[in-house]
């Protein structure tokens, strides 16, 4: 008796079970998305959110330069409406309908909306090639050159483009990361020969600043607009931060590209020296610490932007390297703006891995100092000049 209960039991559940299963099932004959619980475990309709959706209604047809929308609302339940996308429509191909001359043709392509679209542009004949003059122009050697941005006509045999504007590359290189534009100098010849940014780098690098006021900003300010952005050690080299505080001689190449444009790198101590020895030949012939250049400082510094000082001369610049007094940051703070100018060098102090090299000038003495443990934390944030691979 007792086992005929049993088996009687576990056959009225497996029944039981099935029928809960097949009452549950997701499908409801109509493509529709399985039922689920409401946000908050509840619903009017016992706790199913949406039992039946009704169709996608497109809302914000697809064009050829944007998706659509289309949205759904629950027919029964009580679900929030549905939004999808729409699959953005495709141009056909662009279709002769007046043929190209010196002066005169079009083209024509259409897009299949409701009712179609279509774009009409203008086409001229350079030499043999068609072209748009919309955002192309024909050469004087009749090749069809595109407009810089699509709007900027420029000279091959002088400038190139940059973005959407255009610079004269036998003085300005474009960084190609951000777009921005740098003067260069060339400096010395022969062996001493160098080519130099005659600004400071502006290249917005994770861990750089902006000098705001008397603070230090993550955003750009005017600062930078003048002065560029400014740097510690690791940053300047591309290292981990780690290498503020301990020897990462091992990772530094000879010319050693750092935060720089492609093609350019962070000056070591030599480079320096060669600079510095250009402006005076008497500064000390030791590559590996550059010092006692007197009146250097005078002739790289700009014109004008540094505070005066009685007894000492304004710049000179007699080469163009136009030394900013871009001061520098400590901790939180921004200072010595219109006073100083650090700017990094790829060298670390062996002595002290906490320290690295670089070059200051000051407003109130002509000389230009090589220095490390006087003020060179690695941790501070100084500007970046840099200098080409092959001048």
């Amino acid at each position: 008796m007792r086992t005929l209960l049993t088996k009687t039991a576990l056959t009225v559940g497996f029944v039981l079970a099935m029928a809960f299963t097949f009452s549950c099932s997701s499908d409801d004959g109509n493509d529709n998305p399985p039922p689920s619980a409401a946000s908050d475990g509840s619903s009017s309709s016992g706790g199913i959110a949406c039992a039946t959706w009704g169709d996608w209604v497109v809302t914000t047809p697809a064009t050829c330069e944007a998706k659509g929308v289309k949205t759904r609302t629950c027919a029964s339940g009580t679900s929030s409406p549905e939004a999808g996308e729409v699959a953005q429509l495709a141009w056909g191909d662009w279709e002769i309908t007046i043929p190209a001359t010196a002066t005169a043709g079009q083209a024509k392509r259409t897009c299949p909306t409701t009712p179609p679209t279509t774009q009409i542009r203008e086409l001229r004949k350079c030499g043999v090639a068609d072209y748009t003059p919309d955002t192309q122009f024909c050469h004087t050697d009749n090749t069809v050159k595109n407009k810089c941005g699509g709007t900027l006509v420029f000279d091959p045999a002088t400038e190139k483009c940059c973005g959407s504007s255009k610079y004269a590359f036998a003085t300005q290189i474009c960084d190609t990361r951000d777009r921005n534009l740098y003067k260069f100098v060339s400096i010395g010849t022969g062996a001493t020969a160098q080519k130099w940014m005659a600004e400071n780098l502006n290249y917005n690098a994770d861990g750089s600043k902006c000098g705001d006021g008397n603070s230090l900003s993550n955003t750009n300010t005017a600062t930078c607009d003048t002065y560029g952005r400014l740097y510690d050690w690791a940053t300047a080299m591309e290292f981990e931060s780690g290498c503020n505080t301990t020897s990462c001689s091992s990772q530094i190449d000879a010319k050693h590209k750092g935060v720089c444009p492609e093609g350019w790198h962070i000056p070591s101590g030599a480079d320096w020296n060669v600079l510095m020895r250009v402006a005076n030949p008497d500064c000390s012939s030791d590559s590996s610490v550059p010092s006692n250049c007197s009146d250097a400082g005078t002739k790289l510094k700009t014109t004008s932007g540094w505070n005066p000082y009685d007894g000492i001369p304004t710049g000179t610049d007699d080469f163009g390297f136009s030394a900013l007094p871009s001061g520098y940051g400590r901790g939180s703070s921004y200072i010595d703006a219109n006073n100083s100018g650090r700017w990094w060098s790829a060298n670390e102090d062996n002595a002290d891995y906490d320290y690295a090299y670089y070059l200051r000038i000051y407003y109130d003495y002509r000389n230009v100092d090589y220095y490390s443990t006087d003020g060179g934390s690695k941790s501070d944030l100084f500007s970046v000049r840099c200098l080409q691979d092959s001048p």
